[in-house]
């Protein structure tokens, strides 16, 4: 019979053990401690059985017990990852045409994405950099003719102002374009120059910030200029060009008042210098009239908690129906436009449709197309070698791997020659990018700074790695040890599958060079169209005030140069197809407001 001693003692022995051994081992311990317990007490008796039991506990209390299933994974940590690299870089140097033929595959097509992943990223990105860009809007028209609706961004002139009565428009600007270049002249420079007439509420509807000058009235009269930090480097260098001079087109004098930060490259807005409207209304006879749409583009900066809908509708009630449609009727219908979908939507017989995002969403497309060859590819010829590797399955299982790392090995390698790939495939971005650039007419350049583009390639190339090295893994884990080892090779091929893949392959490659012949042709028949006159020996020069008042003396100057055949003149380039409108009632007889037409 136990004392209450020797109970104390065994009770207090099995709560130590159970305190520090793992839980999975506990109960295994314990029932071997208690049965040796049980014939110790035949031996020794009762005392000295509990002695040796409360020892034999004690005997447990050793690292590799306390710590089993504990912190062994990160002791091996170091040591499994050099198996790793060890088996795949001697894996990869035995086999190096495969590897060759692998790494470049997967180059070449993430060079390619890459390529694409710029380019939509450009494209996706335009004016993002104004900061209340939710907020702001450009002003657009529908124009309804008997055959068609043409949508156009021209204002009447009095609009803008006169939107400055509806609660929701936080600011309103005019901006019209120069109608071509304008000759600067500064000391010795006569350079010509690229840019708008706009209101000053241009610098608070958008993201321009004033480096230097009146911020609060940037154009405080009409012979003020706000110029780019560019053209003020390029006149005046280093030198404060505030209060500077300019010579516009030897007609005008501006004083420089403002000097704003460079617009970027992924701008809707491109300019260089601003100059006040009032110089533009000036000059056109048609400013005042609602019915005249040559006050140039209007922009609207809302609150943000405006509704759109119901701004469109006062816009509707208040200028558009009792103002505009006393001249056009009812084929003009004004409304707000979006800043985000300046760049990628456009507008089919009045309707949102088409436009860049249709560009966006195809090269998307080829991207993920050129990725699954590549990745099929992979797959091919992993499972194509799944022979030279059965017998390492067949070991591994032999000496315990389970499939899961097996599965976890075989995606690790390929996920790695992905990012190798992506290596090399980087390289060849930066060879091509120059040509790609000039092929896109873009700047396009590899910023690594920036989280998107960089998050973006290591996401892609993961998703890469994962993709290639699926099946392959998946069917090289599902290999028994034992065939494997009696070398029973029987449909260990995986033909079928590789069938499959290669069909798939060349199918999107099919895809792809079709649509690679088209746009060829579409290219080359544009290239090669008959325009009806000779284009490779004819130029064109933009004309201003000047050359076009001198316009015969300039033409007779220019004949006597024997290398001229003939000079002629037009209102625009010959090569642009320009809208306009008529604006008189009595542009033929019988005209009426119905038959107002675009041409």
């Amino acid at each position: 019979m136990k004392t209450p001693e020797n109970q104390t003692m065994l009770r207090f022995a099995l709560c130590l053990l159970k305190g520090f051994c793992p839980e999975h081992l506990y109960e295994e311990i314990e029932g071997d401690l208690i049965q040796k317990f049980r014939k110790d007490i035949k031996t020794f008796g009762e005392t000295s059985a509990t002695r040796r039991f409360v020892w034999n506990v004690t005997r447990f209390f050793r690292p590799e017990i306390i710590l089993r299933n504990k912190f062994s994974v990160n002791l091996n940590r170091f040591g499994m990852f050099n198996h790793f690299f060890k088996i795949f870089f001697r894996t990869s140097l035995k086999n190096g045409t495969y590897t060759f033929i692998n790494v470049a595959g997967l180059a070449v097509g993430l060079a390619t994405s890459t390529l694409i992943l710029l380019w939509v990223m450009d494209e996706t990105t335009f004016d993002q950099f104004h900061k209340d860009k939710e907020q702001i809007y450009m002003i657009m028209g529908n124009h309804t003719y008997p055959d068609r609706t043409v949508t156009f961004p021209q204002t009447p002139g009095p609009l803008v102002p006169e939107l400055k009565q509806l609660p929701e428009v936080v600011e309103s600007c005019r901006l019209a374009d120069t109608g071509g270049r304008i000759l600067f002249a500064n000391q010795d420079k006569l350079i010509y120059e690229e840019g708008v007439y706009a209101d000053p509420s241009i610098f608070k509807i958008f993201t321009l910030p004033i480096l230097g000058g009146n911020r609060l009235d940037p154009l405080p009269d009409n012979n003020s200029i706000a110029i780019s930090k560019k053209t003020a480097i390029k006149y005046f260098g280093d030198e404060d060009p505030i209060g500077k001079m300019f010579r516009l087109d030897n007609k005008l004098d501006v004083k420089v008042t403002a000097f704003f930060t460079d617009l970027p490259e992924n701008s809707t807005l491109q300019f260089e210098f601003v100059l006040p409207y009032e110089l533009y209304a000036r000059t056109d006879q048609y400013n005042l009239e609602w019915g005249a749409w040559t006050g140039g583009t209007s922009y609207v900066k809302l609150r943000s908690d405006a509704n759109v809908g119901l701004i469109n509708n006062k816009i509707h009630e208040l200028f558009t129906k009792p103002h505009i449609w006393v001249r056009w009727d009812t084929n003009v219908e004004l409304f707000l436009f979006p800043m985000n979908d300046w760049r990628l939507h456009d507008f089919v017989n009045g309707k949102q449709e088409g436009g860049r995002i249709v560009y966006v969403q195809a090269f998307s497309v080829v991207a993920i197309f050129i990725l699954l060859i590549a990745c099929v590819n992979f797959m091919n010829l992993a499972t194509a070698r799944s022979v030279s590797r059965s017998r390492e399955v067949g070991v591994r299982k032999v000496v315990g791997a389970g499939r899961q790392s097996l599965i976890g090995q075989f995606i690790a390698e390929s996920v790695f020659i992905s990012f190798i790939s992506l290596f090399f495939g980087l390289l060849i971005v930066q060879l091509l990018l120059p040509t790609f650039n000039e092929l896109t007419a873009k700047q396009l350049h590899l910023d690594y700074t920036n989280p998107t583009l960089y998050g973006g390639l290591i996401g892609i190339s993961i998703i890469t790695g994962l993709i290639a090295g699926s099946y392959p893994a998946f069917f090289l884990s599902s290999l028994k040890a034992i065939q494997v080892l009696k070398s029973r090779m029987t449909g260990l091929s995986g033909a079928g599958v590789r069938k499959t893949l290669v069909v798939f392959q060349f199918s999107l490659s099919v895809v792809l060079i079709i649509c690679a012949l088209v746009v060829y042709k579409q290219i080359n028949f544009m290239r090669n169209k008959n325009l009806g006159f000779d284009k490779e020996n004819a130029f064109y020069i933009t004309v201003n005030d000047a050359l076009r008042k001198n316009f015969n003396a300039f033409k007779n100057e220019a004949l006597q140069n024997p290398s001229i055949k003939s000079v002629a003149r037009s209102d625009y380039n010959p090569m642009e197809i320009l809208g306009g409108v008529v604006l008189d009632d009595s542009a033929w007889p019988g005209k009426t407001k119905e038959d107002n037409l675009a041409f």
